[in-house]
């Protein structure tokens, strides 16, 4: 490995290497020069000096938490096989009550240990251990003041670094020379330390060895420290971004947002919309809509890619708190809105939904705290994103912000395994998750706009997933609502308009009645009937051939389709706000999906048609984002019957015909037929699977 290219490696090396040697692990100041920050305060004791190292680590994204941890290990290899590289401290640091040995191993315990969700609990148990360590080496000396010393040096470090040349790095002695002032300088920051210093023969010659000798090392890689390099710029810049005009972060920015410049992909996304004017101006009609369908596909997706923001929660026994980093999350929705905005300027678009997500990892505790500030909710309505996802390991959660939800979010999760009793009603193939969520610290368990909530399953091969089901626990007991297994993840998802405690279930309803029609509606009916969006008539009843009337069609299609609203009220005449249908019809009105046969009436226990079914269908698909079919007519001319399907009612057969969800037979579509409970399945089975 050349000199050149170990350098960069080298340097954050001697970094970590010499923040080991009080176990102290990567500073909140360290490379800061080289990363454009200016605004971090020294850390003036231990426990706040460990706070604010915890907070770069919280903005490592999990593959450069992997690449911090992966150049740590070679760090720790490096000084493991071979000890001369600590030699020029160790043998001054040794005393009759402390051997090479127990400082060696200190200083790997400290490098070896992983960073992430319990690095601090880890990093203050070693602390605790070893807490006479120094005591022996220097009465009075402590943690905090070796800390101090270290972290000055780091501060030296980073400026060396960050003033480098071309020329610089071609001289070693240079270097040395500027490392030996600057450990002279760190030393000196402490009185106690420069006391013991003096008192051993530590020099600033020794630290300036370790450099070297870490640099000349072949277990440290240059890959590995580069990737850990740019994974620690990224982190301290998220965690500490960069004032503007010298002047320290004002939260109180435009809309909440903090005044620091763009993240980088929005300020490229602005730039790019911005280059688009001059094109859009010399373009035809045509180039015109190719141009701008192409930027708003670029700026969604620059929009998205900023969305994702990694953190590491804070665990406290069985408790684990998932709190983004407010500054960092503010400036990144400031960039979204950003582009928003530029997108609309420049081409009269809006930009499409973004969700921002925040994931914290992998966490195993039994209770998750989840908590936003109100200016970051604040800020994401004002921004309109679709809502905030909150990720732990298969664990997901995404709230919508506006509406029920205007400020402070705090979401507590309970897991508990499930009791015998529910484990006899059905099976349960998760824990049992208990929400309790709080806005402004009001309790809200009712929502305008559904929760989407995603669960971790464990399935077995004997369990059917197309059986699973969502399975709201009132009493004791299940009540079934639907949602979605996704194999790939190892999760379930269910919208839900309200909060409880659930669990994910597999739920067999059989019925003695449906051997008729088992060939073309068994499954349909299977599933559905599991999804609690039909139910029987009566205890293994589910009469097949009973026709459909328009407020049970409303009521399968709403469930299935996860369209449920508690908030919709309805406003037709013949229906009751006690009725059961009511919040199911409500619903639909709601979205467009039905519309009464007058005014005022819907006539809810009317037979529904097929050409009401196959609307109805339509609509709530098209509500949940599906494209509108081109040639109505063309869809409609195979069925000699076409003509009978009122005007107000073609779009949606030729929707329906053309997605096979509703089809004809024998060249007819049959609008003004009635449909059975079978076949009102198979079409809710066909939606559900759309």
């Amino acid at each position: 490995m050349s000199f050149k290219k170990k350098l960069a490696v080298t340097t954050i090396a001697a970094s970590v290497a010499m923040s080991a040697f009080a176990g102290i692990p990567l500073s909140n100041k360290g490379l800061a020069e080289k990363l454009g920050v200016s605004n971090v305060v020294q850390a003036a004791a231990y426990s706040d000096f460990a706070n604010r190292a915890q907070q770069v680590y919280s903005q490592l994204t999990p593959q450069g938490l992997a690449n911090v941890n992966a150049f740590r290990a070679e760090i720790a290899q490096a000084i493991a096989e071979d000890p001369a590289i600590l030699q020029p401290l160790v043998a001054k640091i040794v005393n009759p009550n402390v051997d090479s040995a127990t400082i060696n191993d200190l200083i790997e315990s400290v490098l070896t240990l992983p960073i992430g969700s319990t690095w601090k609990d880890d990093y203050e148990n070693i602390a605790k251990n070893n807490e006479g360590f120094l005591d022996k080496l220097e009465p009075g000396l402590s943690v905090d003041d070796v800390a101090t010393v270290l972290h000055n040096m780091e501060l030296s470090v980073a400026k060396i670094v960050g003033n480098l040349t071309l020329s610089d790095i071609s001289d070693l002695k240079a270097i040395k020379a500027q490392l030996k002032t600057a450990a002279t300088d760190a030393i000196n920051s402490n009185d106690k330390f420069k006391t013991y210093a003096n008192s051993v023969g530590i020099t600033s010659q020794d630290l300036a060895d370790v450099f070297t000798s870490l640099q000349d090392n072949d277990k440290v890689n240059f890959q590995t420290g580069v990737k850990a390099f740019v994974s620690l710029n990224e982190a301290y810049k998220a965690a500490f971004p960069a004032p503007t005009n010298n002047n320290p972060i004002n939260i109180g920015g435009i809309g909440g947002f903090p005044s620091s410049s763009l993240p980088l992909d929005a300020e490229v996304a602005v730039k790019n919309l911005e280059s688009l004017k001059t094109r859009l101006a010399e373009a035809t009609e045509a180039q015109k809509a190719e141009l701008i369908e192409r930027a708003v596909k670029d700026a969604h997706a620059a929009a998205v890619k900023l969305s994702a923001i990694n953190s590491i929660p804070s665990v406290v026994g069985n408790v684990a708190t998932l709190s983004p980093n407010e500054n960092n999350v503010l400036n990144i929705i400031k960039g979204i809105a950003a582009i928003a905005d530029s997108l609309k300027s420049v081409t009269g678009e809006a930009l499409p939904a973004v969700t921002l997500t925040l994931s914290f990892g992998s966490v195993s505790q039994y209770e998750m705290l989840i908590s936003l500030p109100a200016s970051i909710v604040t800020a994401s309505a004002d921004a309109k994103l679709a809502g905030i996802a909150v990720q732990a390991g298969k664990f997901g959660v995404e709230i919508p912000v506006g509406g029920d939800i205007t400020g402070a979010v705090e979401l507590k999760v309970n897991q508990a395994a499930p009791s015998q009793e529910l484990n006899e009603q059905a099976k349960v193939v998760s824990k049992v998750f208990e929400f309790n969520l709080t806005s402004n610290n009001v309790v809200v368990d009712q929502f305008s706009n559904p929760v989407k909530v995603k669960l971790p399953v464990e399935v077995t091969n004997d369990v059917d997933t197309d059986l699973l089901t969502l399975a709201k626990i009132i009493e004791g007991k299940l009540n079934y609502y639907g949602g979605r297994y996704n194999k790939a993840e190892g999760s379930f998802v269910e919208l839900r308009d309200t909060f409880s405690s659930y669990a994910v279930v597999e739920n067999k309803v059989s019925f003695g009645d449906t051997e008729a029609v088992e060939a073309w509606a068994g499954r349909a009916i299977q599933v559905i009937a599991a999804k609690g969006a039909i139910n029987g008539k009566a205890e293994g009843v589910f009469a097949p051939q009973d026709q459909v009337t328009r407020a049970e069609f409303a009521k399968m299609l709403i469930h299935a389709l996860d369209m449920d609203n508690v908030s919709a009220k309805a406003t037709f005449g013949d229906v009751g706000a006690s009725e059961w249908f009511a919040p199911y019809v409500a619903a639909a009105a709601d979205l467009g999906v039905i519309n009464g046969r007058s005014a005022n009436r819907f006539d809810p226990h009317a037979k529904i048609t097929r050409a009401e079914m196959a609307t109805m269908v339509a609509r709530a698909l098209k509500a949940k984002g599906a494209a509108a079919i081109e040639d109505q007519d063309a869809e409609l001319a195979i069925f000699s019957d076409a003509g009978q399907i009122s005007s107000s009612l073609k779009d949606g057969v030729a929707f329906a015909a053309h997605h096979g969800i509703v089809v004809g037979n024998e060249g007819k579509f049959s609008p003004n037929s009635n449909a059975t409970r079978a076949q009102a399945a198979v079409i809710i089975y066909r939606a559900f699977n759309f």
